[in-house]
C-alpha cells in the first residue's frame, strides 16, 4: 500500500503539472500568434502600397485577421468581376440583336435611317415614300422647264459682253427698216378717219420716233467717249499720265452731243423753253403760299 501511495502522484501535484502544460501551451501559442502578427505587420506596408483605397476601407470596417481580410478581399473582388462579365455579356447581346434587326430590315448598322437607293438615271420618277398621302395636283412626269435663249447674248457666240459697236454693224439695217415703217405711219394716220385706229396709230408712231432719238442719241454720246478715249490713249504715248473718264465726264459729254443733234435739227430753243418751265415748277414749291383774307 505505501508503495502504491508514493507511486501515484497527489492531487497538488497533478494540478500543478496540468497548470504547467497548459502555461507552456498558453505560452507557445502566444509566441506563435507574436509571430505572425508581426509577419502580418511587416507584411502589410508592403501590401497597402498596391492595394486600394476601397480594399483598405474595407478592412477598417471589418477588422478582421489577414487571413480573414484577404478572404474577404477575394470575394468582393470576385463579385464585382462577375457583375461587370454579366453587364458586358448583357450590352453584347444587345448590339448584336440591333444589328440584326437593322440588317433584317435592310438598313445601315451606323444610322437608324434606311437608305435611299439612287436611280440609275436622274430623268426616271423618283421613289416615293408609301407612307405619306399623294396630292391631288402632282406633277408625275417631270419635264425640263422651257427658257427663253437669245443667241446674240451667249457665251458660245462670243464674248460674253455685248459689244455695241459690232453689234450696230451686224443689225445696222433694222434702223433702216424701221424709218421706212415710220414713214408708212405718217401716210397711213393722215388717211385713217376713224378716232380709235388714228389714236393707235399715232401711239405707235410715237414709240417708234422716240426708239429712233434715243438711238441716235446713244451713237453720239458713244463716239464722243469713243473719241476722248482716243485723246487719252495718245497723251499716255507721249508721257501723259493715264487718265479715266469718270461718270460725271462721261454725263457731261452725253449732254453736249445732244444739245448738238437739237441745234442740228432746229429744236433746240423749244427744248430750251421745256426745260425752263420744269425747273420753273420746281422753284415754285418753295414760295411762301398766299395769305387767306
Amino acid at each position: 500500500m505505501r508503495k502504491r501511495a508514493e507511486m501515484q502522484p497527489s492531487d497538488d501535484e497533478v494540478n500543478g503539472q496540468s497548470s504547467g502544460e497548459e502555461a507552456s501551451d498558453n505560452d507557445s501559442w502566444d509566441d506563435e500568434d507574436l509571430d505572425e502578427n508581426e509577419a502580418a505587420t511587416e507584411e502589410q506596408p508592403n501590401k497597402e502600397q498596391g492595394e486600394s483605397i476601397g480594399e483598405r476601407l474595407i478592412k477598417l470596417s471589418h477588422g478582421a485577421g489577414p487571413s480573414r481580410r484577404k478572404r474577404h478581399i477575394r470575394d468582393s473582388t470576385g463579385g464585382e468581376q462577375k457583375q461587370a462579365n454579366a453587364a458586358k455579356t448583357a450590352r453584347d447581346r444587345t448590339r448584336s440583336g440591333i444589328a440584326a434587326h437593322q440588317q433584317a430590315r435592310g438598313g445601315n448598322s451606323g444610322s437608324g435611317r434606311t437608305k435611299v437607293p439612287s436611280r440609275a438615271n436622274k430623268n426616271r420618277p423618283q421613289e416615293a415614300s408609301s407612307r405619306r398621302a399623294v396630292g391631288r395636283f402632282r406633277e408625275v412626269v417631270v419635264t425640263k422647264r422651257k427658257t427663253s435663249r437669245d443667241p446674240r447674248f451667249e457665251g458660245g457666240g462670243g464674248s460674253s459682253k455685248l459689244n455695241y459697236d459690232i453689234f450696230r454693224k451686224a443689225y445696222g439695217f433694222l434702223g433702216t427698216y424701221q424709218d421706212s415703217e415710220i414713214e408708212e405711219l405718217k401716210k397711213s394716220l393722215k388717211k385713217e378717219k376713224n378716232q380709235e385706229r388714228s389714236g393707235r396709230l399715232q401711239a405707235l408712231l410715237t414709240r417708234l420716233q422716240q426708239e429712233r432719238a434715243e438711238r441716235s442719241q446713244g451713237d453720239r454720246t458713244r463716239t464722243a467717249i469713243r473719241e476722248a478715249k482716243k485723246k487719252e490713249r495718245e497723251a499716255v504715248a507721249s508721257g501723259k499720265k493715264p487718265f479715266f473718264l469718270k461718270g460725271s465726264e462721261k454725263k457731261r459729254l452725253s449732254l453736249e452731243q445732244r444739245y448738238e443733234g437739237l441745234k442740228e435739227d432746229g429744236k433746240l430753243s423749244k427744248f430750251m423753253e421745256k426745260k425752263r418751265k420744269k425747273n420753273a415748277a420746281k422753284d415754285h414749291r418753295w414760295l411762301p403760299s398766299k395769305r387767306q383774307k
